[in-house]
């Protein structure tokens, strides 16, 4: 298991990522999201993009359930944080 999802793997995360990203390839995102599976974790959501590349602000911050999600969200105990 990659040594950042053993960190991570109870914090909740929402990983977004445009497909024609050509600045950051989404392969990244899909690695993150693949280990964040292995690692059994439930607190993530992942929202991949197809049509956009690296500038992808506009499409997450128009999403209506991203503000209710961030404030649904709490601390786990034990996480070091």
């Amino acid at each position: 298991m990659m040594p950042i999802i053993e960190r991570y793997e109870r914090t909740p995360i929402w990983v977004f990522h445009g497909a024609k990203d050509d600045v950051v390839p989404v392969s990244f995102a899909r690695a993150i999201v693949d280990g964040l599976k292995i690692a059994d974790s439930t607190s993530f959501h992942y929202t991949e993009f197809p049509d956009v590349g690296h500038e992808i602000w506009e499409q997450v911050s128009e999403m209506p359930e991203l503000s209710d999600w961030i404030f649904r969200q709490q601390r786990f105990e034990n996480t070091g944080y």
